[in-house]
């Protein structure tokens, strides 16, 4: 059923309207690998690995997940806590339950979504007043770059 959750977040996040303000023959040069899960651009494939029971900061069950960089680049973990990425991580949020890959700014690079179904959201009404969702859910956009996820266009 993960796979299910994962698809269809890719739909959602490709019907989503988000564009690319770089023409993708120009946008190509970046990252021309054209290797499917490559977030970096080099040419060799990366794996995202969900972690959406780790206690991060202190939080349980706030999640991460971790990118392990294809021919030996290295590693990198991101959650709610990662430089750039909006907001924070709190008990019970799950991020990274979902995840789905896919080039949305046709770039070259593997994008990464990542859901967290039980994010609280806030948002303030019309009148003035703030509205609580508990347990709303969000989905995350990391965009792929040379420099690898995260260091390119911003998290969505």
């Amino acid at each position: 059923m993960r796979w299910l959750s994962a698809a269809l977040m890719a739909v959602v996040v490709a019907g989503s309207g988000l564009t690319s303000s770089v023409a993708p023959a120009a946008a190509a040069a970046a990252c021309p690998s054209g290797v499917e899960s490559d977030f970096n651009g080099d040419g060799v494939r990366d794996t995202a690995i969900a972690d959406p029971e780790a206690t991060v900061g202190g939080q349980e069950r706030a999640g991460e997940v971790h990118i392990v960089y294809g021919g030996d680049k290295g590693v990198l973990s991101l959650g709610q806590e990662s430089p750039g990425a909006p907001g924070a991580a709190e008990p019970g949020d799950q991020f990274g339950s979902a995840l789905a890959v896919y080039d949305a700014n046709l770039d070259g690079c593997s994008d990464l979504v990542v859901g967290i179904p039980y994010e609280d959201l806030s948002v303030t009404a019309t009148s003035g007043e703030t509205v609580n969702y508990r347990d709303a859910g969000l989905v995350q956009l990391y965009y792929g770059a040379p420099a690898g996820l995260g260091t390119g266009l911003a998290v969505k």
